[in-house]
């Protein structure tokens, strides 16, 4: 079967967050399954840095967007044996010559002339794209778009995988009369549902693919009811039946960066991932200053976005502290006060030598942090599926959660139908449930108790290869 993914991200070389990682896992996955596997994606200027060799296409082409004159060249790779096409767009705008992926007033025109783009490229091509698959808002409309203008290429089955239902790409009618949406059928499906003479992207999207996903069974219960919908909630009951929550994996080769990991680490055996942990505490104890006698050390390796619930995680952190143990961040993002929170909370303790706050992304520290701690806390007032508690499990650290989204399809404080306990989990999102879970995992550290858990997220099945099978037989259930 051959899969198109047209997307915003894709790791290691456009990357803001989780979606990136998704789209190289799962399309990994899905080639050594023996699938065909395309990534259609803006050409951002610092993209080719991390990729192979790319050639550029003969076929340039242009179209107007409103009042500009776009040019478009596209370069292709192969990485991981999956084709990369780069789709460079020529305009004096300059939609995607830019430092960053997200993060200005016109994204949503820059993600429809990427669309338009992308579509009259797929039909230029003469090659046969039966299933293709969006994420999130930027590449929602896709379908409405294809509809709007005739195409030579049959109407491809497309899936949408909701990441994140925060962003939802809300327009005004400009940019969707500059990207050639005119009919009355088009502008009703992305018709914004409370905003009058407002456009929804991802709405547009969800009311028009094949099939609906999102990035875990929780998640897609969650985003059906009015307190976690985002106001979309009537739209995802509406299509149940078009509607799946599919787990997100991990591909290791992802989180072995910057660590050489050895074999028998790779292969699971769990006295070698000890060892791997002792080396790495040591290390970094060494390096950091860190006093060497504290009991245990709890991390945090996250975005300071409110969703993260940053305000727990100083409590948790102060509850460590105050038990003589060990806390580093790794954060970024936030505003200035979130980051002065953690700042102050490293000033007051600094003299303790136990306590390090590591503003800003730093992906190496990060794995290295993760081989080497005992707890790693997570206590998200949502999270659609979650990547640092699977990377928990990969170094028998102990992920503590709210249970929430993915977090509660994969960490489980005791056994159940559904897996065995591997991590120590809260429900509300207040201090007594934060600092009644935290407590038990402090107090258990060490026990047999704490290795059962340790053993058991060593065992948990991270990879991408129960859900790509998933994923799979959505395609040929859609297939036209």
């Amino acid at each position: 079967m051959h899969i198109a993914h047209i997307t915003s991200e894709c790791a290691p070389f456009a990357k803001v967050g989780g979606l990136a990682d998704v789209i190289i896992g799962l399309s990994k996955e899905l080639v050594r399954q023996g699938h065909s596997v395309d990534v259609l994606i803006p050409h951002y200027p610092f993209a080719e840095h991390h990729l192979p060799p790319v050639t550029l296409l003969d076929d340039p082409f242009f179209f107007n967007f409103g009042d500009e004159h776009v040019n478009v060249k596209i370069s292709k790779t192969i990485y991981e044996g999956i084709g990369i096409y780069l789709i460079d767009l020529d305009s004096p705008s300059h939609f995607f010559h830019r430092d960053r992926i997200y993060g200005y007033e016109d994204d949503d025109r820059r993600f429809l002339v990427f669309l338009k783009a992308a579509i009259e490229f797929m039909d230029r091509l003469k090659k046969s794209f039966p299933i293709v698959h969006l994420h999130d808002w930027p590449t929602a409309a896709a379908p409405i778009l294809f509809d709007e203008v005739k195409r030579t290429m049959s109407r491809p089955s497309f899936v949408l995988t909701v990441h994140n239902l925060s962003y939802q790409g809300v327009t005004s009618y400009r940019p969707l009369e500059e990207a050639g949406i005119f009919s009355q059928k088009a502008c009703k499906l992305l018709e914004d549902l409370y905003i009058p003479y407002r456009f929804n992207l991802l709405l547009g999207g969800l009311r028009s693919v094949d099939h609906i996903t999102t990035v875990s069974p929780t998640y897609a219960q969650e985003i059906s009811t009015v307190e976690l919908g985002k106001g979309l909630h009537e739209i995802f009951i509406k299509r149940a039946k078009q509607f799946t929550g599919i787990l997100n994996g991990l591909d290791p080769v992802e989180i072995e960066r910057y660590i050489e990991i050895p074999n028998s680490v790779k292969s699971r055996d769990f006295d070698s991932v000890i060892h791997l942990k002792k080396g790495m505490k040591e290390k970094l104890t060494r390096e950091l200053g860190i006093d060497a006698k504290a009991p245990y050390w709890m991390i945090s390796v996250t975005r300071l976005a409110d969703q993260k619930a940053p305000h727990l995680i100083l409590e948790a952190a102060k509850d460590v502290l105050a038990r003589q143990g060990v806390f580093i961040l790794v954060g970024s993002d936030g505003d200035h006060h979130i980051r002065k929170m953690f700042l102050d909370l490293q000033d007051t303790w600094a003299h303790t030598n136990r306590v390090h706050v590591f503003l800003g992304y730093n992906p190496k520290l990060a794995e290295q942090l993760f081989a080497a701690a005992d707890f790693c806390i997570i206590p998200s007032y949502f999270e659609p599926c979650g990547l640092t508690q699977l990377i928990s499990f990969y170094f028998a650290t102990i992920p503590i959660v709210r249970k929430t989204g993915g977090l509660n399809d994969t960490v489980f404080d005791e056994e159940s139908k559904t897996g065995f306990p591997n991590g120590y989990t809260f429900q509300d999102p207040d201090l007594k449930a934060l600092n009644g879970a935290v407590d038990r995992a402090l107090n258990e550290f060490g026990t047999n108790k704490y290795l059962m858990r340790q053993k058991n997220g060593v065992k948990t099945d991270i990879s991408w290869k129960n859900s790509a099978l998933k994923y799979v037989v959505i395609y040929k259930e859609i297939l036209r």
